[in-house]
């Protein structure tokens, strides 16, 4: 309200010093009385009014006054799992109207790199997908990552076994939980095997005898990438000699003589044909014929047999390679991705909220099927259940999984180690291209392993 003085009476024609007459004075004074008694009006209402806003604030609770808590949600991964996820949050949103969720996403070769600088940085995001190893590098003592025991009150661990809990502990701590489960499977062009009258291979000399046959034509046996390579390899070393590379705690227990072994193995692999250590198109040379069979994460299953499968190839399951007589299976199984809380964040009951609509949530279970690998969450895995949503390429390999549980491994973290895994890649493309000895690469990844531990 804007209150106006219209003066139209003429000011008397005096002189700035004039003193004013006793009328003048008289006539002042019921204005002064009328400014005081407006003054003090004001202030009352200014009174009532914070009085009733407190009131009502009260009565309301804080939820009806605060703004909405904004977290910050991280993942990798490619364009289906963005536009679900991105889909998901929308839902998370309409069912949770006072959290508000910012996305950081990206492909995995650069969201790496992004995630430690974040970290380091100590500006990562609340709710983030986390690998495996992470827990173990960025929280040996489980402190950087948020203890999920303490929002237990809005994540319903209730849906997790003790061991799926127990992958995500770290010094007593739940610093993440298990989206699903991972290990590294084989997959076949089954047209290609009956074109050679031959069988997916299920020991060494079976994969070496398939290189026989196709090495003729240009067609190799097997593609895998550089980690799924140093995981084959580290198979047939630990059921040929019967020791495991590692220990439970991530300890080496071979020394340089086992890498050299390991190296050296990859060598009669690339100098047979079974493997092309060259490959960086495994989907695309799969799905044209170019390479026989793949091995792969479970969790990549859908990506590598959907584009050959569109292609017309009949795509089968292979067994994991075995060497008869073995005392130990020399695989491992994983989670594929975990959720994780950053014990920085500012609103951790959001964080937490969200966290369980993405573990539990059956609409998301929906969304996002078994992309990310056949759900743990056993209300995920209900509701996909119960919708005709478990089978395909995931299921298959997951449930082949299951089957060989007692003879698998948890995986150490070590095992994926960034820092490891490029010294293995460098160290071998050295040795393979016979751009330094045997020796000296092995020494190389014996000394990467070394600073990790």
């Amino acid at each position: 309200m804007t209150l106006r003085s219209d003066r139209r009476a003429k000011e008397p024609d005096q002189a700035s010093d004039a003193k004013p007459t006793a009328a003048a004075a008289a006539s002042s004074r019921p204005m002064r009385y009328v400014t005081l008694c407006l003054v003090v009006f004001l202030a009352a209402l200014a009174v009532f009014f914070y009085h009733y806003l407190t009131t009502s604030q009260d009565q309301q609770g804080p939820e009806a006054t605060e703004a909405p808590a904004t977290i910050y949600y991280s993942w990798w991964g490619n364009d289906p799992r963005h536009q679900y996820t991105l889909k998901g949050l929308q839902d998370f949103r309409e069912k949770n109207p006072d959290i508000r969720v910012r996305a950081r996403y990206g492909v995995w070769n650069s969201f790496e790199k992004r995630y430690d600088a974040f970290m380091n940085a100590r500006d990562e995001s609340d709710v983030m997908q986390i690998n495996y190893a992470w827990i173990s590098h960025y929280s040996p003592d489980g402190t950087r990552y948020y203890d999920l025991r303490k929002l237990s009150d809005v994540i319903d661990l209730s849906q997790f076994s003790e061991e799926d809990l127990a992958f995500g502990e770290s010094n007593g701590a739940i610093n993440a939980l298990p989206i699903a489960y991972n290990m590294p499977v084989f997959y076949y062009n089954q047209d290609l095997l009956d074109r050679y009258g031959l069988q997916a291979p299920r020991t060494w000399d079976d994969l070496f005898a398939m290189a026989k046959v196709m090495s003729a034509d240009g067609v190799y046996p097997l593609s895998a990438n550089d980690k799924q390579t140093l995981m084959l390899l580290l198979a047939w070393y630990e059921q040929t000699t019967g020791t495991a590379v590692f220990d439970a705690s991530g300890r080496c227990q071979v020394g340089q003589e086992g890498f050299e072994q390991i190296l050296a193995m990859y060598q009669r692999l690339v100098d047979e044909k079974v493997i092309n250590p060259n490959d960086k198109a495994q989907v695309k040379e799969f799905a044209n014929g170019q390479v026989a069979g793949v091995l792969i994460w479970v969790s990549d299953a859908s990506r590598y047999c959907s584009q050959a499968e569109k292609a017309g190839i009949h795509v089968t399951l292979g067994q994991n390679l075995s060497l008869d007589g073995a005392s130990f299976a020399g695989w491992y199984m994983k989670p594929a991705t975990m959720l994780a809380v950053s014990s920085l964040t500012s609103s951790p009951k959001a964080a937490g909220r969200l966290v369980n609509y993405l573990l539990n949530d059956p609409d998301y279970a929906l969304m996002q099927g078994t992309e990310k690998g056949v759900p743990v969450s056993r209300s995920a895995y209900a509701a996909l259940e119960a919708n005709g949503k478990l089978e395909g390429y995931e299921k298959d390999a997951t449930d082949q999984m299951h089957d060989h549980q007692g003879d698998l491994k948890a995986m150490v973290p070590i095992m994926e180690d960034s820092d490891v895994l490029s010294a293995f890649s460098d160290a071998s493309k050295l040795y393979l291209f016979g751009k330094a000895d045997l020796a000296t690469c092995a020494g190389q990844v014996m000394s990467a392993i070394e600073e990790e531990q």
